[in-house]
């Protein structure tokens, strides 16, 4: 299995299996941990923040965004998905930072108001967005490290004043860890708390 293999099947356990092709799901082991934490599911499990804890709804957006911002903008200095395809009027919302830094009532307010098929729509809009950068994208060039300061300067904002540490961590980072680290390992890492917020609700974890 080369590298780009080696993502597409990581990056086919973090998404709905309706985003890949029957042969990326087999390949992924015909697992994914979204499709596998959100069974069985209603819509008020999704928006509830049980014991402080962050709503799955949330960990949704959060990790949507980093991906899309991580893939779209830090690596390739091209507009979000977000805005290509007119979604937050979508969302019903009228926030686009990435959700680092989210106070509890930030987080609740976003639960209570984000519309969900909208949310799990922009999802799978993001990840085939991604999947089709990496079908053309030249592995033996992601050692070098993106302009990011220019890449930035072209975006809207991502981040608000408390999590401006976010963008200063990415900076000097290559092509290689910007791909892999915000959008397959941050993926893996929330799907896991939002399978915790599964159990507090009271849901088997699969």
């Amino acid at each position: 299995m080369d590298a780009r293999a080696l993502f597409l099947a990581d990056h086919t356990r973090i998404h709905a299996a309706a985003t890949s092709t029957p042969d990326e799901l087999a390949a992924a082991g015909g697992f994914t941990m979204q499709d596998d934490t959100l069974k069985r599911l209603e819509d008020a499990d999704l928006r509830a923040s049980p014991d402080g804890l962050c709503s799955i709804a949330w960990h949704i957006w959060h990790m949507t965004r980093i991906e899309d911002v991580s893939v779209n903008v830090l690596l390739h200095g091209q507009p979000e998905v977000l805005d290509t395809g007119g979604w937050l009027a979508r969302l019903g919302l009228d926030r686009r930072l990435v959700g680092t830094g989210d106070t509890e009532d930030e987080v609740r307010e976003f639960s209570e108001r984000v519309d969900l098929a909208g949310l799990r729509a922009y999802r799978d809009a993001v990840g085939r967005g991604t999947r089709a950068v990496v079908a053309g994208l030249d592995f033996a060039a992601l050692d070098a490290v993106p302009d990011l300061t220019a890449n930035l300067a072209a975006a809207p904002p991502i981040v608000g004043e408390r999590a401006a540490w976010l963008l200063r961590f990415y900076g000097g980072k290559s092509g290689a860890f910007l791909l892999t680290f915000p959008v397959t390992n941050h993926g893996f890492m929330h799907w896991a708390e939002a399978r915790v917020t599964r159990s507090r609700l009271g849901h088997r974890v699969p």
